[in-house]
């Protein structure tokens, strides 16, 4: 969570498990059952109090962490969503979906208020800290870049990736970001231009990154068990 207190935990089971991580040994604070079997991806609310699960029925839940339960639900794709992202004010939750689009809600309506179809299906996305478009990696290798407030054109596609681009992180600062991908690569791309930076390669895909909150590591997690942790320097 954004104020480094619990940790959430999802997956391929019927609940998430919430971690108070301000002890020495972290500690299981409470477990939350959810209504599906999956749950594929987590964001969570900048003041910590929210979480948002994509579950493989195609609707988004959001979670009062401190009351346990569920309040809201967000409902219109038509297969599993694989991932989602809150705009920095939580105000709007950007989720991606297997049925091959990108939607955006309006938190506290809970109504759909953009589509985007993307051609491909959506693995992952991010939304830069200060900007107002979303960055979606695709299965057919590419990361396109669509406008939060257009027409859902879009703006810009990023090809580096051969394979599926599995996960995506921005900076802190909105300066750069990372996507890694079935290809075994991950790469670092600017913020100002989307040049690309830098890319490795590791010896297995790489199924999800993050950033540390100083912007100086980045994590890798792959498909041959081994997290792997580097400082860029940049």
């Amino acid at each position: 969570m954004p104020d480094g207190k619990r940790l959430v935990v999802a997956g391929e089971a019927d609940y998430m498990v919430v971690l108070d991580v301000t002890q020495p040994i972290p500690t299981v604070e409470s477990r939350l059952k959810t209504p599906t079997l999956f749950t594929y991806s987590l964001a969570a609310s900048e003041d910590s109090k929210y979480i948002f699960n994509c579950m493989n029925d195609g609707a988004v839940g959001m979670w009062d962490l401190p009351k346990g339960e569920m309040v809201k639900s967000f409902t219109g794709h038509e297969d599993s969503v694989t991932c989602c992202a809150l705009t920095k004010d939580s105000s709007q939750l950007i989720t991606g979906s297997l049925d091959e689009t990108v939607r955006v809600w309006d938190v506290a309506q809970g109504t759909e208020v953009l589509r985007f179809d993307c051609h491909s299906k959506i693995f992952s996305l991010g939304v830069p800290p200060h900007s107002s478009y979303v960055a979606v990696g695709l299965e057919n290798a590419t990361v396109v870049l669509k406008s939060l407030r257009g027409d859902g054109r879009v703006d810009r596609e990023l090809l580096v990736h051969d394979y599926c681009v599995l996960s995506m992180k921005w900076s802190p600062t909105g300066g750069w970001m990372v996507t890694t991908g079935k290809d075994r690569k991950w790469v670092v791309w600017r913020g100002k231009d989307m040049g690309t930076v830098f890319q490795q390669q590791e010896t297995s895909s790489i199924l999800c990154t993050d950033v540390s909150a100083c912007g100086g590591y980045v994590l890798t997690g792959s498909g041959d068990k081994f997290a792997s942790l580097y400082q860029l320097l940049y």
